[in-house]
């Protein structure tokens, strides 16, 4: 899933494209054209973006709008096409448009049950009670270094704050921050998977990132569980969560649970 936007002028439509990557394009009409209308126009377009790619230094070619729509001032469907040449380049970067600002189509939520075969802890490794955060690194592990680790009031401050779309944790000298996704108001039970770290993270799905003493990932891959999950007055107050980070998508993990009530 993906986020689809579209906004802009009369005279200029911009399309923004946020989910495993991101895209930007901007459609303008010649001058002396006051607004989006249907034709065939041969200059005016600039489409770039995805995570990585090189924008280009010049760009040619031409878009079509077949079928646009207005409330007023504002666009409230468009149907389009075009063709992008990077660089005076004989390959060509070809799209289709298809938008209406009623389309009530929303990404799912977080889910439950969640798979059955994610990460658990050993049994007899968490304490029957209390506030905690159990961390269990591969060996290999940049940001754990392969040890295990667990973290109680009586060795280390803890402190977990939720507020709007994130939830954010300090505990010792580690910090953890975990975004929801957007189709839902607030954080509910279930498991949020294929996630990114923040700076990349699809806004349909959420995000997550756990940093110790140690550092940090980069780019890094995961999910996180919520089993529990209670606020006040939009407060958080309890959490039970357990998590799986990958650093650069592959390889040796960090796993983890927070079990934590307001003290």
């Amino acid at each position: 899933m993906v986020y689809v936007g579209v906004s802009g002028s009369p005279a200029t439509l911009t399309v923004t494209i946020v989910g495993d990557e991101s895209w930007t394009g901007f459609f303008t009409m010649p001058s002396g054209v006051t607004r989006l209308e249907p034709g065939t126009y041969g200059a005016g377009l600039n489409w770039h973006g995805g995570y990585g790619a090189p924008a280009c230094s010049t760009v040619t070619g031409s878009f079509t709008i077949d079928r646009v729509s207005y409330d007023g001032t504002l666009i409230t469907a468009v149907d389009g096409s075009f063709e992008q040449h990077c660089d005076a380049a004989a390959a060509a970067l070809h799209g289709t448009i298809h938008w209406r600002a009623d389309d009530s189509t929303r990404p799912p939520g977080p889910a439950y049950p969640p798979p059955y075969n994610i990460w658990r802890p050993p049994s007899g490794a968490l304490p029957g009670n209390g506030n905690f955060l159990y961390l269990e690194s591969d060996s290999g592990d940049v940001v754990g270094q392969g040890r295990t680790y667990l973290f109680t009031p009586a060795n280390a401050t803890m402190d977990l704050v939720g507020a709007g779309g994130e939830i954010s944790m300090i505990v010792g000298d580690w910090t953890g921050v975990f975004w929801k996704m957007n189709s839902i108001p607030q954080f509910t039970r279930g498991y949020y998977g294929e996630l990114r770290s923040p700076e990349r993270y699809n806004p349909t799905k959420g995000a997550l990132r756990l940093s110790g003493p140690a550092g940090s990932c980069g780019l890094l891959t995961g999910w996180f569980l919520i089993e529990g999950i209670a606020f006040i007055n939009n407060s958080l107050v309890a959490l039970d969560l357990r998590f799986e980070q990958r650093c650069n998508g592959a390889g040796p993990a960090l796993h983890g649970v927070i079990h934590w009530t307001v003290p």
